[in-house]
């Protein structure tokens, strides 16, 4: 038995009930080690009730190349968009944008222009406070850019002479 074994059913305490964020993802970093962690991890993917995009990410072992993965946090990016908390939906605005922007982000962390989530922030983007629309707007912009990008040919296999 590992020394850390005694302790699980405290982690799963920390992560259903703690209010600090690094300490949630910390605590669902050290459950997987364990197979009962592993079982409460995968119940609580199930759960509406961690609403931190960040903890979200670490629960659902989020992996934008994985679409299966992807496909789930990108849906609930969008409920937690539809939320009637303002500070719900401001910390996933300001978390998608950071994600859509910042190109020191892991290829498997960043946010993609996921069809839903577009669609949400430009709701947003076109229907919530001036805060909202001016985050919504700047992660639009970011997502749609990396999309072009990422989407526009290039001239690999042309013959020399562009022809």
């Amino acid at each position: 038995m590992s020394p850390w074994e005694p302790l699980v059913p405290r982690l799963m305490k920390m992560v259903a009930e703690d209010s600090e964020e690094g300490i949630r993802s910390l605590a669902i970093l050290r459950l997987r080690s364990y197979e009962a962690g592993r079982t409460f991890l995968a119940a609580l993917q199930g759960s509406t009730k961690e609403t931190s995009p960040s903890v979200l990410m670490r629960l659902l072992e989020f992996d934008s190349q994985q679409p299966d993965v992807r496909a789930k946090y990108y849906t609930r990016a969008i409920e937690f968009l539809s939320n009637k908390d303002d500070a719900i939906r401001s910390q996933w605005l300001n978390h998608i944008y950071f994600y859509a922007w910042n190109p020191s982000t892991a290829p498997m962390w960043r946010i993609e222009a996921d069809p839903g989530l577009i669609s949400k922030l430009k709701q947003i983007r076109d229907t919530g406070s001036d805060r909202e629309k001016d985050v919504a707007g700047k992660a639009l912009d970011c997502l749609l850019k990396t999309s072009k990008e990422t989407t526009q040919p290039t001239n690999a296999g042309a013959p020399a002479g562009g022809k």
